[in-house]
């Protein structure tokens, strides 16, 4: 769902089970050619180690420790390349990827790593970034040479591949020698060319808690949690709790990004896959109200439900009085299915809540 852009032929999409088909089959296909170098390919003999996989890169990347993710180049994925995170009080990292040898000779690699360089110092903010592969690895070794990367030396016996034991060549990147082509560029979801979604992370706490922060009178009528939000350091615990959730994977909370501009929130406040279904949620400053921004953010969090998450039912639920939120869902053809009394409670007083609903058939008609 969440892709940074590298240049018109290349995006690094962070993984997701809407690929899982697709990157499981492109793994089986190069297991020779990965095999010569990394033994990881054994881990993937079924659908399902690749998808456990995919959801334990999610962990990672809801615990901070890396990014991982695949490369589409022109629509197609073709490969994979990540950023673990090392050490977070020496802000070091270590890029790693492979490609598919049909997509090998068109400089796919070394764009991609460029980005994902850039990415690592510039919105990251790490101070170090090595490559490393075998000396006789001579395409993986170009690739550090073609950026710029330093030669750091030998790492004797670093890596035990089938039994034995191989070294490793290791060049570096530090921050201060890294001239970026793109400033702290993000994994967002394009709704539209004015609309961004991207997860939350603690770089933005800063600004998430400047907007509601601005707005709280605003905001306070109907949302329980904004007198709670009364320090950019509670927002970052808000921020962390919700890539824990996502970590778990059960659920996700997205800021909305309007032509640049942060402007709300959206998520689903559980993921419950036994049952098949979950509940949307959002919040919109007011000074971007009236421009169609929720109800285009919605319908992107419907289509991800029903067609990567295979959900069957989505609630969503609005305080009878709160009619700029009720219009959502009324806009995008949910059911009225009834109104649960008391159902939210806000500044000491109790509201009743209409429940919406959206069926997958339903939406898909």
């Amino acid at each position: 769902m969440f892709a940074l852009k590298v240049d018109d032929d290349i995006s690094l999409l962070l993984h997701d089970m809407r690929d899982l088909e697709v990157f499981f089959k492109l793994i089986k296909n190069n297991h020779d050619h990965i095999k010569r170098f990394m033994d990881w390919v054994d881990n993937h003999q079924t659908l399902d180690n690749t998808r456990d996989y995919i959801l334990d890169v999610r962990k990672q990347f809801g615990e901070r420790k890396e990014v991982a993710t695949t490369i589409d180049y022109q629509g197609e994925i073709v490969g994979s390349i990540g950023l673990l995170l090392h050490n977070k009080n020496l802000r070091h990292g270590e890029i790693g990827y492979w490609l598919d040898k049909n997509a090998v000779g068109k400089g796919i690699i070394a764009r991609a790593a460029r980005a994902m360089t850039d990415y690592g110092f510039t919105t990251l903010g790490l101070h170090k970034i090595v490559l490393r592969a075998m000396p006789h690895n001579e395409r993986s070794l170009a690739v550090a040479k073609r950026l710029g990367y330093k030669y750091q030396g030998i790492d004797v016996h670093a890596a035990l591949l089938y039994g034995e034991y191989y070294d490793f060549d290791t060049y570096y990147m530090l921050e201060d020698d890294w001239t970026a082509t793109q400033e702290a560029p993000e994994f967002s979801h394009q709704v539209d060319e004015k609309i961004g979604l991207r997860l939350f992370e603690p770089r933005h706490a800063d600004e998430v808690f400047a907007l509601v922060d601005s707005h709280r009178a605003y905001l306070r009528q109907w949302l329980p949690w904004v007198d709670d939000s009364t320090s950019v350091d509670k927002t970052r615990e808000f921020i962390n709790s919700s890539l824990a959730q996502y970590a778990k994977n059960d659920g996700l909370q997205v800021g909305i990004w309007y032509e640049g501009e942060f402007c709300g929130a959206c998520g689903y406040h559980y993921w419950d896959f036994k049952h098949k279904k979950s509940e949307i949620g959002y919040w919109l400053a007011e000074s971007h109200i009236g421009k169609g921004i929720m109800t285009r953010t919605v319908k992107a969090l419907l289509n991800y439900a029903f067609s990567v998450l295979d959900l069957q039912r989505v609630e969503i639920h609005c305080a009878v009085g709160n009619i700029k939120s009720c219009a959502i869902p009324e806009r995008l053809g949910f059911t009225h299915e009834g109104v649960v009394r008391d159902g939210q409670h806000v500044n000491d007083v109790f509201y009743d809540n209409n429940i919406y609903v959206m069926l997958s058939d339903e939406w898909q008609k």
